[in-house]
């Protein structure tokens, strides 16, 4: 696509409506031409939708796009929608962080103190205290022990407190013209020092204090969280509208990046499937001042197309699964079909019991629909499998034996495999299945070989037809 440089954003707009372009970075086309330069701006939305994101996620709603977003605003109205937001919750959220930062002091506290509940001593007069230092902490159990071997320094003395594992929580004290050498001696037995806050009273009422505190403060940023919560639900379709209007607005950002610029003109290079250009056609024409051609991708060597999967709805969600090794080339075999009835029924064999199937399909169910998780829709025929063979081996939730009046019911003197005296019959029939699925997979090998038409590859590599044979004899 060739045209006006100002005609770029509604030329990326058009094309994004589409749904059916994927972008080539330009560069790559010209980059023995002089005079093209690739566009390498910085997003102006990017900051925007990350905080978008952020109040959305804190408010537990699920940062996605919706349908019915309306057209997309100028930088000028999102950058007010957003001040607007920021203005709104601003001071809540702010009251809403110094408050858990609050808690978590007076958390940190309580548990400081704890240790030294025992202590009949005001944590007030210790703080005044001018000649005699104070050092409370913990030291381990075998350094108490050694602490006779200081018994001609009178200051070398510790008072436990209370026990944590190999430990021990306590103080000792020195005047100050002899806390220098007793520091240096309880540093040698590995004493680590814990510094108390400034309090009044005795450790056990200094903690008591801090726990009414904690719960008002507890109590105020539970309100304060419920008054936040009610705002953002009210809140929720328009945030999620400005959500989809920026994400729509840094995606086309983003794609400028693919462009390149030749004086007052852009060029703009990318794929889409040929069964869509009318398609295509329809959305890129309402842009004047550009044009556009199609070429075969056979004519460009030092590109690729891109890969799109293709399979049955059934087998889809293990797409998932291919994506993640890597797509197929287009002289390969998609494997997805393979994986998905492999993998199905040996998850199912494996994992098989009634009960725990049922809970597993279930809970992949809920992790698609509510979370999107791609994972969910594969745990779904899995735990399906699961509770199929479960009925075979006659297995709920461990029980072995559960099913035995349906089995009786149904004309069976008992379950249709026993496990524990089947055992080397399940032990041939797995090693049976390997056999099978690696002489697939080798063929399979051998017939991607033979459509690249690498004939030797194909004849008499490892994983060609002498390997097979090999392997199977």
């Amino acid at each position: 696509i060739i045209g006006k440089y100002e005609m770029l954003d509604d030329t990326i707009q058009a094309y994004l409506d589409s749904g059916c372009f994927q972008p080539e970075q330009a560069a790559q086309f010209v980059e023995n031409i002089k005079g093209f330069a690739n566009l390498n701006e910085e997003n102006p939305f990017a900051t925007w939708l990350n905080q978008l994101t952020e109040i959305l996620q804190s408010a537990n709603i699920n940062p996605e796009p919706v349908a019915d977003a309306g057209p997309t605003p100028s930088k000028e109205i999102i950058e007010q929608k957003m001040q607007k937001i920021d203005e709104r919750l601003g001071s809540l959220q702010k009251q809403k962080a110094k408050l858990g930062e609050n808690i978590a002091t007076i958390k940190d506290t309580i548990e400081k103190l704890s240790h030294f509940e025992e202590l009949d001593i005001d944590l007030g007069d210790v703080a005044k205290s001018q000649f005699i230092k104070f050092r409370f902490g913990r030291l381990p159990t075998d350094s108490y022990d050694k602490l006779k071997y200081y018994k001609s320094n009178p200051y070398v003395l510790f008072f436990p407190c209370s026990t944590e594992g190999d430990y021990l929580w306590g103080a000792y004290v020195a005047p100050v013209e002899s806390a220098t050498e007793v520091d240096s001696i309880f540093s040698s037995l590995f004493f680590e020092r814990l510094h108390l806050p400034d309090s009044v009273g005795t450790p056990a009422e200094a903690r008591a204090a801090l726990e009414e505190q904690l719960k008002t403060a507890q109590h105020q940023y539970d309100e304060l969280s419920e008054i936040i919560g009610e705002f953002n639900h009210l809140n929720m379709d328009e945030y999620l509208q400005l959500y989809t209007q920026l994400k729509r607005s840094y995606d086309a950002f983003e794609i400028r990046k693919y462009a390149t610029k030749y004086g007052d003109s852009f060029m703009l290079v990318g794929w889409i499937p040929e069964k869509d250009i009318d398609t295509f056609k329809k959305y890129i024409d309402r842009v004047d001042a550009i044009e556009y051609s199609f070429e075969n991708p056979e004519d460009e060597k030092n590109v690729q197309p891109p890969i799109k999967l293709k399979n049955p709805k059934v087998f889809k969600p293990f797409e998932y699964y291919v994506e993640m090794f890597g797509v197929p080339d287009y002289d390969e075999i998609d494997p997805t079909p393979f994986m998905a009835i492999t993998y199905t029924l040996l998850y199912g064999i494996m994992f098989a019991d009634v009960g725990q199937g049922l809970i597993l399909a279930l809970a992949g169910f809920l992790m698609y629909k509510l979370k999107g998780m791609q994972i969910g829709r594969i745990l779904i025929p899995c735990g399906i499998a699961g509770s199929f063979f479960g009925l075979i081996f006659g297995s709920v939730f461990g029980f072995e034996n559960l099913l035995d009046p349906m089995y009786r019911a149904l004309g069976f003197s008992e379950k249709p495999i026993e496990i524990m005296s089947s055992i080397n019959e399940i032990l041939i029939l797995a090693v049976a299945i390997g056999v099978v699925m690696m002489i697939l997979a080798i063929g399979l090998n051998i017939f991607c070989c033979l459509k690249r038409k690498q004939l030797g590859e194909a004849l008499v590599s490892e994983n060609g037809l002498s390997g097979l044979i090999v392997y199977i004899s």
